[in-house]
């Protein structure tokens, strides 16, 4: 994915995962919710991107099965990470750096986030509140699709 173009950011890795600052989402879609993780380095929420290595995919299926399940709540994602990071993270110590040795615990493969400052990468329609905002801005911008779908 060139959005993110993370064999060339960070060639080590094996996965690579998207993150988006708080300033640049509500700069452009100050009503849209999401979960937000206040780090050391900044205020961030996930961009829903992630590009990983096809030869680690079969050992990290399991993993990647509870993350996505944890991603919504905040201490159910920290259990997934580790307690000395949900410590960390309370205390205000948790860094992108530190989360993604975490990963690397995790996975067994080296991981690196990726920060884009793309906020619709951060636009996840995934629950009622995104959608109603999804629809209201289409309505606002004129929705790009509608001429070629077909009505009938």
């Amino acid at each position: 994915m060139s959005v993110i173009a993370p064999r060339r950011r960070r060639p080590e890795a094996s996965l690579w995962y998207g993150y988006l600052r708080q300033e640049n989402s509500l700069r452009k879609y100050p009503r849209l919710p999401h979960t937000w993780a206040r780090l050391q380095d900044g205020t961030y929420c996930g961009s829903g991107v992630m590009v990983l290595r096809p030869e680690v995919m079969q050992r990290m299926r399991a993993a990647m099965e509870r993350l996505t399940h944890a991603r919504k709540n905040m201490f159910k994602l920290a259990h997934c990470l580790g307690w000395g990071n949900l410590l960390n993270y309370g205390l205000g110590r948790l860094t992108v750096a530190r989360a993604e040795k975490a990963g690397q615990g995790i996975f067994g493969v080296r991981c690196a986030g990726i920060e884009t400052p793309y906020a619709e990468l951060g636009f996840n329609v995934d629950d009622a509140e995104s959608l109603s905002e999804a629809r209201r801005i289409l309505q606002e911008v004129g929705d790009p699709y509608a001429s070629s779908r077909t009505h009938g």
